[in-house]
């Protein structure tokens, strides 16, 4: 299984995206960890401003405590699964639907994979960009109009697929390569 870690670097932000974890919980290849992975591109962990949690599963919420700089953001219903996994004094952002992060990204609330489950939307020059969380995990799937086979509401799981699956957005999956 392939874990895809997602950073975008601005002049005044480095912003992370999902698919954090560090312990070997899966079946992994040359694995090395979210905080490594940044180190072995001159990125340090405290250097990071925000972090967006597309859910609460272990692989995309657990390296989160390493973030201690960082504001944390992540929709209610999948805070409220996974606040176990995160550190007390970490700066934690909650929304419903969706939250602007900063200018040209946005957290959505989809719903599909878990309750709470979160896409990321990136404008960048009037081209779209979608970071899919769980909610798509192979490109197959999206060319195809295929729901995730993990879904916790398959209908928002296929409306998903639907909107961002027609080739209007890239679509960045973190579990294919």
């Amino acid at each position: 299984m392939t874990f895809r870690y997602l950073l975008i670097q601005h002049t005044v932000k480095a912003v992370l995206f999902s698919s954090v974890f560090s312990k070997h919980l899966f079946h992994t290849f040359s694995f090395i960890g979210t905080v490594k992975a940044l180190r072995n591109i001159g990125v340090k962990a405290e250097e990071i401003t925000d972090l967006i949690i597309t859910h609460a599963h272990h692989d995309h919420i657990e390296c989160a405590k390493y973030f201690k700089n960082a504001a944390l953001y992540i929709q209610k219903d999948e805070y409220e699964a996974g606040k176990g996994y995160l550190a007390e004094n970490l700066n934690i952002r909650t929304f419903d639907e969706e939250m602007q992060i900063c200018d040209g990204i946005k957290a959505v609330k989809i719903g599909g994979h878990s309750k709470g489950s979160s896409i990321v939307e990136i404008t960048d020059s009037g081209k779209k960009h979608i970071i899919a969380g769980d909610e798509c995990y192979m490109r197959d799937c999206l060319a195809k109009q295929i729901p995730t086979g993990m879904a916790y509401d398959r209908e928002k799981s296929l409306a998903f697929i639907q909107k961002y699956g027609r080739g209007a957005y890239t679509v960045f999956l973190c579990h294919e390569e």
